[in-house]
C-alpha cells in the first residue's frame, strides 16, 4: 500500500512540472501527512502514436458511462482519426468535425458488448485509432476500431464491442474522404475495405 501511495505521489510531483499552470488540492501524502498536490488544468499528452489524448487516469470509465451517461444533444466536441496501418512511418490522420463524432457516437452506443478479443498486430491495415474530446466525452481515452472489433480503453479499464459488419469501422474511415489526398483515400480505403 506504501508503494502504491509513493507512485501516486510521484506521477502527481511529475505531472506538477508539466503545466504551466498548476491548481493545488490537499492530498494525503506517504505518511498521511497533508500536502499540497498541483491539479493539471491541461490534460492534453502525447502518446506513443503521437497523436494527443487524455491522460489514462484522468478519463472516467464506469459501466454506466457508454449508455445514459452522456445526453445524446451534440456535445460540440471534435475527434482525431488515424489510420492504424504504417509502422516505418507516421500514420494518416485528420480531425472529424463536432457533427461527424456525434454521429460515430451515436452509432458506437448501439454495439453490442462482446467477449474480449486480440486486436490484429499484422503489418498494413489494422484498422482506426479514434480519441480527442469527442471520445471522452463517451467516458474513454481511445477507441481501437478494426476487423468488427471495437476496443473502447478507459481508466477503469478495457471494454469490447462488436461491429460484425463493421459500419463503425466504415463510417469513421470514410470522414477522411474530403481531408486526405484523394488517390491516397482511394489506395487506404482499398486496402481496409477491399
Amino acid at each position: 500500500m506504501k508503494v502504491l501511495a509513493l507512485l501516486v505521489l510521484a506521477v502527481a510531483q511529475l505531472l506538477a512540472f508539466s503545466f504551466a499552470t498548476p491548481r493545488v488540492a490537499d492530498a494525503r501524502g506517504f505518511e498521511g501527512i497533508a500536502q499540497q498536490v498541483p491539479v493539471p488544468t491541461t490534460f492534453a499528452q502525447v502518446q506513443p502514436d503521437d497523436t494527443p489524448r487524455a491522460a489514462d487516469f484522468l478519463s472516467p470509465f464506469g459501466d454506466t458511462s457508454l449508455a445514459s451517461g452522456v445526453s445524446s444533444g451534440s456535445s460540440g466536441s471534435t475527434m482525431r482519426v488515424q489510420i492504424d496501418m504504417f509502422s516505418g512511418r507516421p500514420n494518416p490522420s485528420w480531425e472529424i468535425s463536432a457533427q461527424e463524432a456525434d454521429q460515430v457516437r451515436a452509432v458506437f452506443r448501439q454495439l453490442p458488448e462482446r467477449a474480449a478479443g486480440a486486436r490484429s498486430e499484422r503489418l498494413g491495415y489494422r484498422g482506426v485509432i479514434v480519441n480527442g474530446d469527442g471520445v471522452r466525452d463517451l467516458g474513454l481515452t481511445r477507441l481501437l476500431v478494426g476487423g468488427g472489433v471495437v476496443i473502447a480503453e478507459g481508466f477503469q479499464g478495457v471494454r469490447y464491442f462488436a461491429d460484425a459488419d463493421r459500419s463503425l469501422e466504415r463510417q469513421i474511415f470514410q470522414t477522411g474522404r474530403t481531408r486526405l489526398d484523394p488517390t491516397d483515400y482511394a489506395a487506404f480505403k482499398s486496402i481496409a475495405f477491399p
